[in-house]
């Protein structure tokens, strides 16, 4: 699914990402979890290919990540999702399938899309007409495109209620079940926990650990993620 070789990155005199390297089983619900500043955010732009690394390869379902056939069976949820204010919802859908060359009727799958993620009610509402919760529902429509192989979450339950957590975290199980695969980069442990199957800890830019948790059912991951975090931090000291 996802392999990251020495991955270097630096701005400036800043190093964000120092010889980062791990290998994503295929078929995975994957947690980036790390503190603030860690470099997840970097390892996701790079892996989209909006930042370009100082040194190292990105190998995203066996292509390169430099391959725009690689590149356009990404789909990617940003932490905050936004589109032309006068735009309504359904054409921002509309859009989403036109760019990536969908084959069929494009307002009727909109309107599909849209109604599955609890918006048939506000198919006449334009963008700026959302509030925040609504918006990010938008946001994970434009996820559920059939052609899509990867789907990148970034802080993807930002906004959303209870009820819309629950159902997002239903809806990644089934992408997964179809056959995509998923990465999440959340502070959220607690929300995820119970859905992730593989965990990649960062930080300070440095891989701290890979888990596969089908191997290791024992651990409680908000408590086991704060001990290496603490071990790592006294290490440097």
């Amino acid at each position: 699914m996802l392999k990251i070789d020495h991955l270097v990155k630096s701005f400036g005199n800043e190093k964000i990402l120092n010889d980062v390297s791990f290998e994503v089983p295929e078929n995975r619900i994957v947690a980036l979890l790390g503190p603030n500043g860690a470099g997840k955010t970097s390892i996701v732009k790079l892996s989209l290919g909006l930042l370009w690394p100082d040194l190292g390869e990105i190998t995203i379902s066996e292509g390169s990540w430099l391959d725009n056939k690689v590149r356009k069976d990404i789909s990617y949820l940003p932490e905050r999702f936004n589109f032309y204010p006068t735009y309504k919802i359904t054409d921002v859908l509309e859009f989403y399938l036109k760019m990536n060359l969908f084959n069929g009727d494009y307002k009727q799958k909109s309107i599909e899309l849209l109604t599955k993620v609890g918006l048939k009610d506000h198919l006449k509402k334009r963008v700026s007409q959302l509030s925040k919760g609504q918006l990010q529902r938008v946001a994970i429509a434009t996820c559920m495109l059939p052609s899509k192989k990867f789907i990148i979450l970034d802080e993807p339950f930002s906004g959303l209620d209870p009820f819309g957590i629950a159902e997002l975290k239903e809806w990644i199980q089934e992408w997964k079940n179809e056959g995509k695969n998923i990465l999440i980069n959340s502070h959220l442990i607690g929300e995820i926990s119970n859905i992730i199957d593989y965990v990649v800890i960062i930080n300070e830019g440095v891989l701290c650990e890979t888990i596969d948790l089908k191997a290791r059912n024992d651990i409680v991951l908000d408590e086991y993620f704060l001990k290496v975090i603490r071990e790592k931090r006294n290490d440097s000291i």
